[in-house]
This record gives structure tokens, sequence and C-alpha cells, in this order.
């Protein structure tokens, strides 16, 4: 989907020198399904004028195909989380949030993701993961949270991204 704007910018300033807006493009994809690619086109004007400045923006994804690659994830770093998509959960660390959230979510079904999501994935971390191949068993229970557990306070152990779901999970060693 492709979208054309026009906006109106009016140039503000004290001492009348020239003004040249420069051509800029802007990539956000926090999720390679939802990308955006904002280009904001160029005009010169002095200060006071009023210009037109053409901005274009594109969505899809960040490699321009349909569908792009799902985004990887870190596995046992599920909090916070706006979601549970690749991309809308975890800090890049791991720590007892993360824990007390695979906690509650191997006891309480009201607190457990959808069993076909990445943040289901992420928690799902017993058995460890053997890149490429992904780890876990398909449920949530306490091997889980005691992988997690241990991933948090031993640096020294190796730590899992995954980017895939089930059968198309693919599993890396996290940097």
């Amino acid at each position: 989907m492709r979208n054309r704007l026009g906006w109106v910018l009016a140039l503000a300033g004290g001492l009348g020198w020239g003004v040249s807006v420069a051509s800029a493009q802007l990539v956000a994809c926090p999720d390679p399904d939802q990308c955006v690619k904002v280009s904001v086109g160029s005009a010169e004007g002095r200060v006071g004028d009023v210009v037109h400045v053409e901005v274009s923006f594109e969505q899809a994804p960040s490699d321009g195909a349909t569908g792009g690659p799902e985004a990887a994830f870190l596995v046992c770093d599920v909090v916070p989380s706006s979601g549970d998509d690749a991309g809308q959960f975890g800090n890049g660390t791991i720590n007892n949030a993360d824990i007390v959230a695979i906690f509650r979510a191997s006891l309480l079904a009201t607190a457990r993701p959808p069993a076909d999501t990445a943040r289901f994935s992420a928690m799902d971390s017993a058995p460890p993961d053997n890149p490429p191949v992904c780890g876990g068993n398909g449920s949530l229970v306490n091997s889980d949270v005691v992988t997690c557990f241990r991933q948090s306070l031993l640096p020294s152990l190796p730590r899992y991204d995954r980017q895939g779901l089930g059968e198309a999970c693919v599993s890396s060693i996290h940097q």
C-alpha cells in the first residue's frame, strides 16, 4: 500500500536567512510485518516563507516482500510485553520479572500466551535449544521456569535467539 501526503511547513526564524530542507528517509520497523518507510522531499525558501514538501510513506515488510521474516527473539526474555508477537516483548535481558512471568504462565492459564505465538515459544525453554534446532516441548511447566531462572543467574550459560515458530523455528546463539 502506498500513500502520498502533501505537508505544508512554515519556515520560521529570526534573521531572514535562506533555509533549505533536505530530503530524508526514515524506516521504522519494530515488527517486520508492520514496517513503514517514510520519504520526505526537499524544498527551499526563506524565513517566513510557506513551502510545500512532499511526504510519502509505504507500509510493507522490511525486505520489500509480502509476509517478511519474523523478528528474532531472546528465549526467556518475555517482559515487558505489549503483545505476543516477536518484537512486542522483551528488553534484551533475562531478569527476575521474566522468571515471574514464566512461573505465572506455567501455573495459570489466564497468564499463558497462546501456544502459537512467539512469546509462548520464548517461555517454552526446556529442553534447551540445540542450534539450529529450537528447544521446548510445547508446554509451559516447572522445567521452563528452572531453565530460565538459571539463565538469569549464570551469564556463562549460552543464551539463544529464535526466529519463526513450530517447524519453521530456527535457533542461534545470542550475541
